[in-house]
């Protein structure tokens, strides 16, 4: 490269880097993307770190090389690779001062070279050694050193792509046992040293590098070293001194109590691993055990007393002391001395969290997540100190719900923190379990004085009191297991009670409180309402006679409430909790055959159609008639289909003669969710007889709404529920013609609205508006043909060509997909291939005979990208249908009449596809170690077969690429050949054996070759 090149270089990233044009610059950067990406540019962008010193070209340029390496590794030569490693190590350990960014992408760059090289090359495992040699010699390259570090574990944690997962172990096994206990040790080391001189960014580089050592991924490397619990550290045995005499307690004290932000919560997050070694680490010596959790004890003890903590340094502290626990067990960490002591400091620093309004909403940030483990498993492991326990537990949630208490807000119990309110009740729930009368009396006797003051106060503040009590109460009401006595039967009719009192002296409740109520009802149906358990009734009401009675009435009420809410929708909040109420209760074994005895219930069944449930939401439309349709199949309840149907009936009769686009939308989700309600063949046929006769309404929307998106929609996700065949539910009898007619409806509908996504595919945004609608329409048709429910062969002996007319209709579907956008949308896809499997599977003379010469070149670019997915479902798909597709063809070639001609007519239109479907096969199980290689394996030979022609330019073509070594190309080469040794050319069982046990022998020869 010229000296004008490189200036010429330099100047373009100078004015890209302060170009404002937006348009300009990304020309600008097209054009260095273009010159250093290019394939085969390495060896000229490698020349232009020794010819440069411009700190951003050699960014883009280094940047380039890290992505290059991949591709470009397997052509350099060990002196070559040796050269590349040497010049990024002399770049990086330079003495010349380099930005920061520069820095982090040659140490990238560095690792990535040292991860390839790591088997074949000696001085590349010992880089460890060379980097501590240079930094004897000069402090100012710690920096480099770290950050460099920091990539290279990095690097050794994610496989290489397209080399085998034997030889990324190997790798990763090398460097464990080589190089990152040595790391490990020189950040320990630099710390205990220079600790109080390091800068800021640097100590924290060196903490990330030793977290980064301790969260190894030591378990998915290693045979099987210990049999020990997956979520404590797995550290190698030889790392044993460091834990035996633990001088890191002292040094992350140290920096814990003196640093801040980032540093700090990075010593925590160590501090966590520490507390999570492998106990028989500690093998054959109880001693040095008890001293390093004496060790762990003293210095949380000392970080609670000395240190406020907050936001991610709590998180991380606060799951540190719970992984601690979890990991060397209540039971050991008892017997040690400091536990007394530290208990009572953990309960001091709580009482100090409890006065924090995010105390509320996190049960990291209110340490219960540590006191739900300590109350919980104290119980079991803890007996000794039962006592104490429970004073501690006592006391703490007396503390905990005053503090809060006088914290809470409506805000703070609002939408946004919603999934970390209901994780923390669960804690509080759990911390409660084995204490529950103190705790329920306390709640209670809180409750009581609240309630007491209501009539004077009723302000939104007051009421968010209430929602955090009811709230808390929900968790408590949720819980069976432990409630062995009648005094807790009796406090939790007391909750229920004082709840109701609630709701009576609060009847306009806002948002919070509302949906405190409603969380409180979904834990007692939970616990009580679909349970067989009946104590509770007869306490709450001792007048009745039978708990029907009790559970009927407080049903009403409780219903009476859902409906309210989601009659008049104040809030979607309420309306969510409330459906989801609705739904618990409809389908729960024992709440679902109490449900069906209310009256209110029996009503909404006859006459849903004039309850004003949801009005403002199909989607909840779906949902409401989904629950009804659990409580119609209910053996208990004998209501006839036509009854439980006669006002969906009458509506449709209403939409036939007044069609309207809203009507039809929620018509249609209604008859999903009714439809989806069905879960065995009886009831579905009884739906099916029924909708039979109405299937007019199809064709009427059809007709009248063909463009309304909102119609179709909706439409489309009913008949895609229609036809799927869940629990093998759609059976007809052979006596009748429903398969048949139901098809020849379902062509119109997939004909008609196919052509409406034919023609909008020109729009600017005709993918993301239509993608839903395609993947429905082919899912519907993959449905029907993998339904075993519709003879398809009927069509072609009457000459009936809707069958024949669908599958065009998809294939011109799948034309209009772009390529470039379909990964991104990977429920589409998984339908596509689901579809293409099922055509290859048994439809073959269909595609070949009678549709279109496309539809055939079509199928193999899917296959052909199909094979070279990540992606398993659709590898193995592609895989299965090639399969397929081989079988027909090897079949067809030995007939004598038209069929054959159209085959080979059509293959002989496009008579590269084949070759190169059989290219990408062999090439993606020789050069990328695919996961899904047996599944490859299965069309293999079928591909052979159908291009013998071809065979040995494939096999020249794949080792050529596979390397540059003459004696390995040979090997491979022989291997290959082997696959047909013995094997005939056909595809009988037995043939096929004899072709299995051949790809064994190839399989092991690429392992072999790769290692």
């Amino acid at each position: 490269m010229s000296d004008f090149d490189i200036s010429s270089l330099e100047k373009l990233c100078s004015d890209f880097y302060m170009q404002q044009d937006e348009q300009k610059r990304n020309s600008m950067g097209q054009a260095l993307y273009n010159f250093l990406e290019a394939p085969g540019n390495f060896r000229t962008v490698f020349g232009i770190l020794s010819q440069s010193t411009h700190s951003h070209l050699l960014y883009l340029s280094i940047s380039s090389i890290t992505k290059l390496l991949n591709s470009e590794w397997k052509t350099f030569s060990v002196q070559e690779r040796t050269m590349i490693y040497q010049t990024l190590f002399c770049m990086l350990f330079s003495p010349q001062e380099k930005a920061s960014y520069l820095m982090g992408g040659i140490a990238k760059a560095l690792a990535r070279v040292c991860r390839f090289g790591w088997i074949e090359i000696e001085e590349i495992k010992q880089v460890t050694l060379a980097i501590e040699g240079v930094a004897a010699q000069n402090m100012a390259l710690l920096q480099a050193c770290f950050k460099f570090y920091e990539e290279l574990i990095a690097e050794i944690g994610e496989p290489i792509k397209g080399r085998s997962l034997s030889l990324n172990r190997k790798i990763a096994v090398s460097f464990r046992d080589d190089a990152l206990g040595k790391i490990f040790s020189y950040g320990l080391g630099t710390l205990s040293a220079k600790i109080q001189e390091l800068p800021r960014n640097l100590l924290a580089s060196i903490l990330n590098v030793i977290h980064m050592c301790l969260n190894f991924d030591f378990l998915g490397i290693s045979s099987d070293e210990t049999t020990e619990d997956t979520l404590c550290l797995q550290v190698p045995m030889s790392w044993k001194g460091h834990f035996e005499n633990p001088a890191i307690f002292d040094i992350l004290e140290f920096i814990v109590l003196n640093a801040c932000d980032e540093v700090e919560t990075l010593s925590l997050r160590v501090l966590n691993h520490t507390g999570a070694v492998r106990k028989s680490i500690f093998s054959g010596s109880v001693e040095v055990k008890r001293e390093y959790i004496a060790k762990y004890l003293k210095i949380t003890d000392h970080i609670m007393r000395a240190k406020k903590l907050e936001s991610d340094s709590l998180f991380e502290f606060t799951n540190a002391l719970k992984r601690f626990l979890s990991n060397f067990t209540l039971k050991d960490i008892a017997e040690v001395e400091a536990f007394d002591a530290w208990l009572q400091t953990l309960a001091t620093f709580s009482l100090g969290l409890f006065t924090r309004e995010e105390a509320i909403t996190s049960g990291n940030e209110s340490s219960m997540l540590v006191w739900n483990y300590l109350a919980f498993e104290g119980h079991h492991q803890l007996q000794q100190k039962e006592a104490q326990l429970t004073q501690f537990v006592i006391g703490l949630f007396k503390a905990f719900l005053t503090c809060t208490l006088n914290n809470v807000r409506p805000n703070i119990l609002s939408p946004d923190n919603e999934t970390d309110l209901r994780d923390h009740i669960e804690m509080i729930s759990n911390f409660s379990i084995y204490y529950y009368s103190e705790v329920a009396k306390i709640l209670e006797e809180i409750y009581l004085d609240h309630l007491n003051k209501c009539e004077l106060i009723v302000s939104e503040s007051f009421q968010g009191q209430f929602a955090w009590m009811i709230a808390i109460a929900s968790g408590l009401i949720s819980l069976r297991d432990g409630k062995a006595n009648d005094n807790e039967i009796q406090l939790d009719v007391l909750l229920i009670q004082l709840v109701f009192q609630t709701i009576s002296k609060i009847p306009e409740a806002i948002e919070c409180l509302e949906t405190s109520y409603l969380l409180f009802f979904s834990g007692l149906s939970k616990s009580y309402i679909n349970s067989s358990y009946e104590k509770l009734w007869f306490a709450l009401d001792n007048t009745q006679n039978s708990a029907d009675e009790t559970i009927n009435r407080l049903l009403t009420s409780i219903l009476e409430k859902c409906f309210k809410n989601l009659s008049i929708i104040s809030s979607t909040r309420i309306a969510k909790y409330s459906l989801e109420l609705f739904e618990q209760l409809s389908k729960g074994y024992y709440s679902n055959k109490m449900m069906v005895k209310n009256e209110l219930i029996q009503n909404l069944m006859l006459q849903y159609k004039t309850f004003p449930l949801c009005l403002h939401s199909s989607k909840l439309r779906f949902r409401i008639c989904n629950s009804l349709t659990y409580m119609w199949v209910n053996e208990d309840l004998s209501t006839p289909i036509e009854t439980f149907l006669a006002p969906m009936a009458e509506h449709l009769s209403l939409l036939l003669e007044s069609p309207d686009a809203r009507n039809y939308e929620f018509m249609f989700r209604e008859l999903e969710g009714i439809c989806f309600g069905l879960q065995n063949q009886r009831t579905y046929f009884e739906f099916f007889e029924w909708f039979y006769e109405r299937f007019d309404i199809i064709l009427a929307a059809c007709q009248n709404f063909l463009y309304e998106d909102k119609v179709m929609e909706s439409m489309l996700k009913f008949l895609l529920e229609l036809v799927y065949s869940r629990n093998s539910r759609v059976k007809f009898d052979l006596a009748t013609s429903y398969g048949v007619v139901l098809f020849r409806n379902l062509s119109n509908v997939i004909n008609g609205y196919g052509k409406v996504i034919i023609e909008n595919r020109n729009l600017g945004d005709f993918f993301k508006k239509f993608y839903s609608r395609i993947r429905k329409v082919l899912g519907i048709m993959m449905y029907v043909l993998g339904g075993a429910y519709v003879p398809f062969g009927v069509f072609e002996v009457y000459g009936d060509t809707c069958f024949v007319e669908s599958l065009r209709t998809c294939f011109l579907i799948l034309d209009t997909v772009p390529r470039n956008e379909i990964s991104a949308y990977i429920k589409l896809v998984d339908t596509i291939y689901d579809f293409l499997e099922l055509i290859c599977k048994s439809h073959m003379k269909t595609l070949f005979t009678q549709l279109n010469s496309n539809c055939y070149s079509q199928l193999m670019m899917y296959l052909i990208n199909g094979v070279r997915s990540s992606v398993m479902k659709h590898c193995v798909c592609a895989a299965n249908s090639i399969g397929y597709l081989c079988e027909y063809v090897i079949k067809t070639s030995h007939k004598d009449n038209s069929e054959k001609q159209m085959v080979f007519r059509t293959l002989a239109e496009y008579p590269m596809l084949f070759t190169e479907l059989f290219e990408v096969v062999v090439e993606v199980i020789v050069l990328e170690d695919s996961s899904f290689m047996w599944s490859l394996s299965k069309p293999l030979l079928g591909l052979i077969i159908v291009n013998e022609h071809s065979f040995e330019d494939v096999k020249r073509y794949v080792v050529a690429k596979a390397s540059n070594s003459e004696e390995t190309q040979g090997k491979l080469y022989e291997a290959l050949s082997g696959l047909m040794n013995g094997v005939m050319r056909a595809m009988d069982t037995k043939n096929r054996d004899r072709f299995s046990k051949n790809f064994s022998s190839l399989r092991q020869a690429l392992s072999n070759l790769n290692n």
